[in-house]
């Protein structure tokens, strides 16, 4: 399924009327979910035309969700603008909308259900969200997300000129989430030319980029970056770093892409196989940047044991299998990552 993009010019910082008509005619009569942040920074958005609006403020958690679709009536247009959060609740609403208002409580795939149609507006990068049919549940527990082919967005409408508005915290959190995709996917398809192809052409880019400003000047090659990311994680299975930055991010309230940086500078420390395409000082100094930007010194370390028992739940579920002994290796490992960064002991 492609996604039809949509690139819009900005104009000293603003949106031009006919590309804000553009999205307005999108949200008429759908079901909106809008970051809280751009509410604030896009106030001219006719939210009167919307069926129903939620403002999302912190990641979609099974209370909220639930909330939201005991509340609101399903309709046959969701959109969604924001970051990765905001996509995901969307999806949520549209895949627990069609069931009913039930979520599973773990991970489920289901092609059968009538989905509404899901417009995205990204106003970040890196996440993927807009390009992939599956969205997670956070603090739900291991395995905890919903996935269809229906959840892809229909259609993905691009204004790269939001990208000013990313503090440069939730820039390096972007950066590190799409890096992680990106080494994912490699690491776990060496095999299958398109996606390392596809992966490293993304990661390349990527790293090729410093500083959080630098986005704003490449906010093309960004983009062009997230959606080969996100395909060539689509097209791969799961690996390690990922399975590691969930458990992380469910033991540790911190964004995903923070969760997803710690993990990979862990895994980057055993050392990658002499085949893998780009050079891993490079990789390993710009995961060291990007984490010494979007690390949250405040962050209270969850306990190992606790990290432990959460990357073992989080393999039974979802892959790939892990020993117990394997789960304590990386669960010692990763705290010490992060230690190293400046957290402290929960």
């Amino acid at each position: 399924m492609g996604n039809e993009l949509h690139r819009a010019p900005i104009m000293n910082g603003m949106i031009k009327a006919e590309d804000l008509g553009r999205v307005n005619r999108a949200i008429d009569s759908a079901t909106l979910f809008i970051d809280a942040q751009v509410r604030r920074l896009w106030p001219n958005l006719n939210l009167g035309d919307a069926a129903s609006v939620i403002v999302v403020s912190a990641p979609p958690t099974r209370p909220a969700v639930e909330r939201v679709l005991s509340a609101t009536p399903g309709e046959s247009e969701i959109v969604t603008i924001g970051g990765g959060s905001t996509h995901d609740f969307g999806k949520l609403f549209a895949f627990g909308s069609a069931q009913d208002g039930s979520l599973p409580a773990t991970f489920e795939w289901n092609d059968s259900l009538e989905l509404a149609t899901l417009t995205a507006v990204p106003t970040t990068f890196g996440t993927g969200a807009e390009y992939s049919p599956v969205a997670v549940l956070h603090g739900s527990g291991p395995g905890s997300a919903v996935g269809a082919n229906g959840l892809r967005p229909k259609t993905v409408i691009s204004f790269p000129g939001f990208l000013r508005t990313l503090p440069p915290a939730a820039a390096a959190c972007c950066f590190l989430d799409g890096i992680s995709h990106c080494t994912e996917s490699i690491l776990s398809s060496p095999s299958n030319a398109v996606v390392v192809e596809t992966a490293t052409e993304a990661l390349t880019a990527f790293l090729s980029l410093r500083g959080a400003g630098s986005v704003v000047n490449s906010s093309e090659l960004v983009r062009a970056a997230t959606v080969r990311s996100a395909k060539a994680l689509s097209l791969s299975k799961r690996n390690t770093p990922h399975l590691l930055a969930a458990a992380l991010s469910d033991s540790m309230e911190i964004p995903h892409g923070l969760a997803a940086g710690i993990c990979l500078s862990a895994y980057l420390d055993r050392g990658l196989p002499r085949s893998f395409p780009v050079d891993d000082k490079t990789l390993t100094r710009s995961v060291d940047h990007w984490l010494s930007i979007a690390w949250d010194n405040e962050a209270a370390l969850p306990s190992y044991e606790r990290l432990s028992v959460a990357i073992q739940e989080e393999a039974k579920i979802t892959g790939p299998a892990m020993t117990v002994n394997d789960a304590q290796w990386w669960s010692k490992a990763i705290l010490r990552t992060a230690l190293a960064l400046g957290g402290t002991d929960g």
